[in-house]
């Protein structure tokens, strides 16, 4: 937390925007929780793309599996909305050990960085693919066949492809790509949440996303957010809060970061 002055700034910024009714002390509080859960992350996400995610199996609470399975004996593509939780690439790795299923990723700037990832994320994935988020043909590729595709819709990639959705009470960037793959695939929607619990254990949970239409990307994008809303405030410090969520702004605002 010392030394990463500028995520430090941008963690403390989505702090302040996303939770205002709380004290300074207290969203200093939650920020230095959420660096020690980056921390943890680090050594999960070591151990995810390096280890044997198998020797934590008595340390997990499969919640989703079976859910998955279920949508998937429909015979349809199952689009599963993740997020950016520190937890992601260890649970990601455990779930593996349940159900088969595609993700998708973006290279990092590092080279060396990416290859390990892309390898250590082929371990886990179990008869699963990873495609990088600009092969949009393999992610509908994917539905089509009646896979499962992990897709995270918590970042902001601009005004393109995006409408703005509050999150938090703070309008939002939203990717609209989950209306599109649905309305053109038929698959069903599933949220999925992962997060260590008060033992260190590791929680997976999938669920219905109600209220999500595949045809309405505004109404769809605000059905996601407060989804993510919801599930982010039963953990708020697991959440990666060092990303730039609120970058893109509507006309007329100010930058905030």
């Amino acid at each position: 937390m010392p030394l990463a002055k500028r995520r430090r700034h941008i963690a403390k910024v989505n702090l302040d925007l996303c939770f205002p009714n709380l004290s300074e002390a207290q969203r200093e509080k939650l920020l230095r929780k959420t660096f020690e859960s980056q921390g943890m992350a680090l050594m999960e996400m070591a151990h995810a793309w390096l280890g044997n995610p198998s020797r934590l199996l008595s340390r997990v609470h499969d919640q989703a599996s079976a859910l998955i399975r279920e949508e998937q004996a429909k015979g349809k593509g199952v689009l599963l909305i993740g997020a950016h939780y520190n937890t992601a690439d260890i649970a990601g790795s455990l779930l593996g050990l349940f159900v088969p299923y595609d993700i998708i990723y973006r290279p990092q700037k590092s080279a060396v960085v990416t290859y390990i990832m892309e390898r250590g994320r082929a371990r886990f994935l179990k008869g699963g693919t990873a495609f990088q988020k600009s092969d949009v043909r393999a992610m509908y590729g994917s539905l089509r066949k009646g896979r499962t595709l992990w897709y995270p819709a918590d970042q902001d990639y601009g005004r393109r492809h995006s409408v703005f959705a509050p999150f938090f009470g703070v309008s939002a960037a939203t990717i609209d790509a989950p209306t599109r793959m649905v309305k053109q695939t038929g698959a069903n929607v599933l949220m999925s949440y992962y997060y260590r619990d008060k033992n260190k254990n590791y929680v997976i949970h999938a669920e219905r996303l109600e209220g999500f239409t595949g045809t309405d990307s505004q109404r769809d994008a605000e059905v996601i957010n407060a989804a993510l809303e919801r599930l982010i405030r039963q953990h708020p410090e697991q959440y990666m809060w060092v990303h730039r969520r609120f970058k893109t702004r509507p006309e007329g605002e100010e930058p905030v970061y």
